[in-house]
């Protein structure tokens, strides 16, 4: 049956409360006087991490469809241009000024280090740019925000949890062997080792430290394992096939110690871990993941109300999406997006919208979405950052259930923290 709803039935089925500029209802308009908004999205889409970025977009085009069929902003249309960026950084400016010669008044980039290499022109462009991952020296920009916590408060979370949490130091009579394995050169593995390394020397004696990082985009992990076989745990920072390659090899090499995921890697790949790893390898030792956006299985949130309408809209694939969780992920930025753009239309009317009538409405972003605690909106300064939600959350894969569960409640990182 089709689910047919104006803006506040949307928002009752969806389980969603957005504190929104009040518009009036765009019923009965002609769409050929509608204005287009136009969003650039610099993404890989063919490279390393597309098993990623690909569902995220397929999520965030399927939220705008919704929208548009059941919700229009009056008297415009957002219309989302893509570019696809590889991965490569020399790919970056040219991607932003193709997006620009399209008519984006907003872009969207995935990669932070990519956009570090022409982050100096969004102040003169006037060119909102919302980061899926991030990192401080990117983020703290004018015209950057970002949905999720940087790299930097992702590493403490973990770390904070693992210390305090999986491992009790008092009790197991020694500290935690950590071990850390990420794509070489790749800036979230630089940022993540570098922290970890810090923090040692910090809190000399909280954790012994292994590090053994591997090839972009290999599934072959002989000789990192060698180097990690010992640890109590390993932190896997991987994109792509380096997933299911690393928990396969280093179960059936008889590793029993706990994988914990970074934001970008296990859950981010599910689909592809799951289709590539057997049920009894998954079952064979703990994993976890850390975590900023929600989950199908988290009681009344926005995850648990989108699945009826992710089967619905595909009934074919529906588990595959499911799998990843990147589907539910571009649905609240679409729905991020959308709320933007509404406060500009409102604000200046469809045919000015503009970079910084865009940023102005970013600036002023109020967001509920159930489960998630703490509303998304712009906290500029240390305890920001220009992150619209600062929290993490833990999460555990169950094999019983075969399926993620929270293992915490949300936190703030310890540095944020009163």
């Amino acid at each position: 049956m089709a689910i047919k709803l104006t803006r506040g039935v949307v928002l009752v089925l969806l389980a969603i409360t957005i504190v929104v500029v009040p518009i009036l209802s765009g019923c009965g308009q002609n769409e050929a006087k509608r204005i287009q908004i136009k969003i650039g999205i610099m993404g890989d889409y063919t490279a390393a991490s597309s098993g990623t970025i690909v569902p995220v977009v397929k999520g965030m085009t399927d939220c705008l469809s919704y929208i548009q069929k059941n919700d229009p902003i009056p008297g415009a249309e957002i219309k989302f241009v893509t570019y696809d960026h590889k991965n490569e950084y020399a790919r970056g400016t040219m991607g932003y000024q193709w997006l620009l010669g399209q008519g984006a008044v907003m872009m969207l980039q995935t990669n932070p280090f990519i956009l570090a290499t022409y982050v100096d022109k969004l102040t003169g462009d006037k060119m909102p740019t919302y980061l899926w991952s991030s990192m401080k020296d990117t983020v703290d920009k004018d015209w950057v925000f970002t949905q999720a916590g940087i790299y930097e408060w992702e590493v403490e979370s973990m770390m904070e949890w693992i210390l305090t949490k999986y491992w009790n130091s008092s009790q197991k009579g020694r500290p935690p062997k950590v071990g850390f394995t990420g794509p070489t050169g790749f800036i979230s593995t630089v940022v993540y080792g570098q922290a970890l390394r810090d923090m040692l020397v910090a809190r000399p004696g909280s954790f012994e430290f292994v590090e053994a990082n591997h090839p972009m985009g290999t599934a072959a992990f002989a000789v990192e394992i060698g180097k990690l076989k010992d640890c109590d745990l390993v932190i896997l920072n991987a994109l792509g096939p380096s997933n299911p390659g690393f928990i396969k090899e280093a179960r059936s090499r008889g590793y029993q110690g706990a994988i914990v995921g970074t934001g970008i890697s296990i859950l981010g790949y599910w689909d592809l871990i799951k289709a590539s790893v057997s049920a009894e390898l998954l079952a064979a030792g703990d994993i976890y993941a850390i975590h900023t956006q929600g989950w199908w299985t988290d009681p009344g949130s926005l995850w648990a109300s989108l699945e009826p309408i992710l089967r619905e809209i595909h009934p074919n694939d529906w588990q595959t999406y499911r799998l990843g969780g990147n589907w539910g992920a571009g649905w609240v930025t679409t729905l991020i997006f959308d709320d933007v753009v509404r406060r500009a239309v409102a604000a200046v009317g469809a045919d000015k919208v503009d970079g910084a009538a865009i940023w102005d409405a970013v600036l002023k972003i109020d967001m509920t979405l159930p489960g998630y605690p703490e509303s998304f909106k712009m906290r500029v300064g240390d305890t920001g950052w220009n992150v619209l939600n600062r929290m993490f959350i833990m999460r555990q894969f169950k094999a019983a259930q075969d399926d993620w569960f929270a293992i915490t409640d949300w936190f703030l990182p310890p540095s944020l923290r009163d």
